[in-house]
């Protein structure tokens, strides 16, 4: 068979010290196919932290998951499994486009008064594409280039330093760090990010929660990625220095290990 990529995930969450409850939900899944002597890598890693109280938190978060995912194993994954032809980036976009507003009416309607926000990121081979909304965030680590973050917070804090009304350290400490101006649940006018790049083995993927991000620094994040080949519990590492760093909130890490 023609060699393949190689995908390898783990992930990690925790409540936290400070929280009580853990409105975090998350899905990892990586795979290979098989068939007629061609080998496919495939991968689909989501995380999700609900807002609205711990129940409607919980339950946006958990529904935004759960639709996600139904969209693109049924829409994506099981035409690749059936040997159907590999779809073009514009199809994938689209598609992911179709499961974020999904999820947005499933929070909309099963959860009137909950939110979540929600980072998508879907691999082909040495191909990703991602979705994004809220303040989770995805960020791709390379020996040449470091940690560099692929997803843009909607935080009302990251707007203000956009328009360069305050400097990254006062966003890291105002109040308004965790407002967010768009989010699953939201009403009028809900618009997700989407984005694609090649990746150039090895490289890694880490997806994470604010309560991860907000509490370590990247350097710490990048110097947790820099070994190769990864330790098989580096997520759990960063969720125990997150905890260990004061656990104020709610910590979930899915890392990807791409060879």
């Amino acid at each position: 068979m023609n060699p393949s990529t190689l995908l390898q995930s783990q992930s990690a969450s925790s409540i936290g010290k400070v929280r009580p409850h853990n409105e975090d939900a998350l899905l990892s899944l990586s795979t290979q196919v098989c068939l007629q002597a061609q080998q496919r890598a495939l991968g689909l890693y989501m995380i999700a932290d609900g807002m609205g109280g711990h129940v409607d938190g919980e339950r946006a978060s958990s529904l935004a998951i759960q639709v996600t995912s139904q969209v693109l194993l049924q829409r994506f994954f099981d035409p690749l499994i059936l040997e159907q032809p590999s779809p073009s980036g514009k199809d994938i976009e689209a598609l992911l486009n179709q499961a974020m507003q999904a999820a947005q009416m499933a929070v909309l309607e099963r959860v009137p008064g909950g939110g979540s926000t929600l980072s998508v990121a879907l691999v082909l081979e040495r191909q990703l594409y991602f979705a994004h909304v809220g303040d989770t965030r995805i960020y791709l680590y390379t020996q040449d280039g470091g940690l560099q973050a692929l997803t843009k917070d909607h935080s009302v804090a990251r707007r203000l330093v956009d328009l360069g009304q305050i400097n990254a350290a006062e966003a890291q400490v105002t109040p308004l760090r965790n407002s967010l101006f768009r989010a699953l649940g939201q009403g009028e006018g809900f618009s997700a990010d989407f984005g694609g790049r090649a990746l150039e083995a090895p490289a890694k993927l880490l997806l994470c929660s604010d309560g991860l991000w907000g509490t370590l620094p990247e350097e710490a994040l990048a110097e947790s990625l820099r070994a190769d080949p990864l330790p098989v519990d580096t997520a759990w590492k960063l969720v125990h220095a997150a905890n260990a760093a004061g656990g104020a909130d709610n910590i979930s890490v899915i890392i990807v290990d791409i060879h």
